[in-house]
């Protein structure tokens, strides 16, 4: 009778249908993950700012602790000198508004006056008028939609407040027990205990990295921006340099913010030309210069090519917004690195499971051995027993 041979499929449709679910199964990761993230994004942002500040300043932590320290004390220590130097120059920025408020004031309504007095004074005088007209007659309907403007205001400071209490929270307890809630996590990923430390020991570095590029792209901002405030001779060089090196760490948000109070400024000075040079400025920067020194930083700090920065970058703002643009490129970094680590670690070559099998059957067989001898003999008739092997 004939026997049938089992089919089995070509070695390449093997790979290409691996290949496929795995795509399957990381999609749905990701889908998972952008929905966890939404509905648990008012944790999620302060763990994240407090998981990067705590990367940054655990080598501190650590020094001030060899110097004989309490831990909790250098903690503690480093954490009123982060929310110190916050408050001296948020206080530093609003003082500088604050007394030039009145010479503010008069270059705005120079830069009005002369606004008014150009080409553009009369269309601009004529739609002025419209919006005086349209506000005056739908007064009431305005009113009752700034209600709910102000009630989503306060929402939203209150929300940024509670954020900021947890993620100082959090900073706190990380920079305490870091490392070894870093020892928890390693151990506890589904691989072997040096490679899963391993890992997160490179997560840390690369949220460093990150650090250290946000870091070049934000004095590039301010050090250009500032040096185009100098030149067209707009008034508080200074604070505009300082307030576009900080805003350059929040993604988006801060680079419209630093770039709304340059041109502001630079309108203030008396010129409108100034406040378009300025705006021209703002924008090359925040677009195409910053994305090509994101590019080469993010790459230099993270050991990653610059186009895979950028791409990492935009995919990390499709999926996660502000937060993904900001972690995309070390989240790709982590990535490569840990299947490098986990290669070379040959944890799931073929040949080093077989290896790990038979070390793990091979005492078993061995432990066997006497067992089936023992049970040889004690079913073997009566005088055919063999005979003791004398040493």
């Amino acid at each position: 009778m004939a026997q049938h041979q089992r089919w089995h499929p070509p070695a390449w449709l093997e790979r290409l249908g691996r290949a496929s679910w795995l795509a399957v199964g990381v999609v749905l990761l990701l889908a998972a993950t952008v929905y966890l993230f939404a509905a648990t994004r008012t944790i999620v942002i302060p763990l994240v700012f407090a998981a990067l500040g705590a990367a940054v300043c655990l080598p501190i932590v650590d020094r001030l602790t060899r110097l004989h320290i309490p831990r909790s004390l250098a903690a503690l220590l480093v954490l009123l000198t982060l929310l110190a130097i916050a408050g001296a120059v948020s206080v530093l920025v609003v003082v500088q508004l604050i007394d030039q408020a009145a010479e503010l004031q008069q270059y705005l309504a120079r830069g009005l006056v002369q606004l008014q007095e150009s080409t553009l004074g009369p269309r601009l005088q004529t739609a002025v008028d419209e919006a005086t007209k349209i506000i005056t007659e739908q007064w009431q309907q305005l009113a009752s939609g700034i209600a709910p403007f102000v009630a989503d205001s306060i929402g939203a400071i209150v929300s940024l407040g509670f954020g900021i209490f947890i993620a100082i929270n959090i900073l706190y307890y990380l920079l305490v027990d870091g490392r070894k809630a870093g020892m928890w996590l390693g151990a506890h990923i589904g691989l072997p205990p040096e490679l899963g430390v391993a890992i997160v020991r490179e997560g840390v570095r690369s949220l460093r990295g990150y650090f250290a590029g946000a870091t070049i792209v934000a004095l590039f901002n301010g050090i250009v921006i500032g040096g185009a405030a100098l030149v067209l001779g707009t008034p508080l060089v200074g604070v505009i340099a300082l307030v576009n090196i900080l805003f350059s760490y929040i993604p988006y948000v801060g680079a419209i913010v630093g770039g709304a109070i340059a041109v502001l400024l630079a309108l203030a000075s008396g010129d409108p030309l100034d406040g378009l040079y300025m705006l021209i400025v703002v924008i090359l920067v925040n677009t195409v210069l910053q994305t090509v020194v994101m590019a080469y930083a993010m790459g230099a700090t993270l050991k990653l090519h610059p186009l895979v920065v950028l791409l990492a970058t935009t995919a990390g703002g499709v999926f996660a917004g502000a937060i993904g643009s900001a972690l995309g490129a070390p989240f790709v970094a982590v990535a490569v690195e840990s299947h490098h680590r986990i290669r070379d670690s040959r944890l799931f070559d073929d040949d080093a499971l077989d290896e790990a099998n038979d070390a793990e059957t091979a005492p078993t067989e061995d432990a066997q051995q006497p067992q089936d001898d023992a049970s040889r003999q004690a079913l073997a008739p009566p005088g055919t027993s063999d005979p003791p092997v004398r040493s």
